[in-house]
């Protein structure tokens, strides 16, 4: 059997050459990886979108801060592949990340009303979704100072009027050299969600309780951290 096997194989071998077909390439560096579209996020102003996986290909079009980019694949370690304005074209990996950068927290007041979340900042543009009245609001950013870009997880990004959102009170973190995490519950024995950093800014939902503050993070979720170590951020 094996005698056989090794015959076919060389057969083949020959055929091909004989055909000018070529050995069969190794696989290179640029293989793509095939995967179900996702959405990914500039992460900053000015990324080149390109018509090709590299440098010297031409720029269709640059991306603003928080961008939302519908990838098709990952290309390669360098590039990936997305729908850019209807067509197929290419973002360097370097540009991108998983979730946007939030940049504020509101709560939206509406008095219980939904508010519209639009494709456009303005009432003429077309209703994505929309937002419950009291509920956090992630703001991207202040597209001028009527209108706001909002996500609420995914690709879900649109813009709101600024009219009906209450900033969230800020606090700086304050570590004093100790790890401090944002946890699932008011109390040290919940899940740890992630780990704080000194400094860092986060926008309290509820702070009637003098021990745990309940602060959003993400597109709106909920979180707990230890009041100790939060001071009030000055705007």
């Amino acid at each position: 059997m094996k005698s056989k096997l090794v015959k076919w194989t060389l057969a083949a071998s020959l055929a091909t050459s004989a055909f000018g077909l070529g050995a069969v390439a190794s696989p290179s560096s640029n293989v793509e990886v095939a995967q179900a579209a996702y959405t990914m996020f500039s992460i900053t102003d000015g990324v080149n979108v390109r018509s090709g996986p590299g440098t010297g290909y031409r720029v269709l079009g640059q991306l603003t801060f928080n961008d939302p980019i519908s990838v098709i694949s990952k290309y390669n370690s360098a590039w990936s592949k997305i729908s850019y304005k209807g067509k197929t074209a290419y973002v360097s990996n370097s540009w991108i990340a998983s979730q946007p950068n939030v940049q504020e927290y509101y709560t939206v007041n509406t008095g219980g009303a939904n508010l519209n979340v639009r494709s456009g900042p303005g009432t003429s543009y077309s209703i994505l979704f929309k937002k419950s009245g009291g509920s956090i609001a992630a703001m991207l950013n202040k597209t001028n100072s009527k209108w706001y870009r909002i996500w609420s997880g995914g690709s879900r990004v649109g813009y709101v009027s600024a009219a009906y959102l209450e900033r969230l009170p800020a606090y700086s973190v304050q570590t004093e050299g100790v790890k401090l995490y944002l946890r699932t519950g008011p109390g040290s024995t919940y899940t740890k969600i992630r780990t704080l950093t000194d400094y860092e800014v986060l926008y309290a939902v509820n702070v009637e309780s003098s021990r745990w503050f309940a602060v959003a993070y993400a597109d709106g979720k909920i979180g707990y951290v230890n009041a100790k170590y939060l001071t009030p951020f000055p705007y």
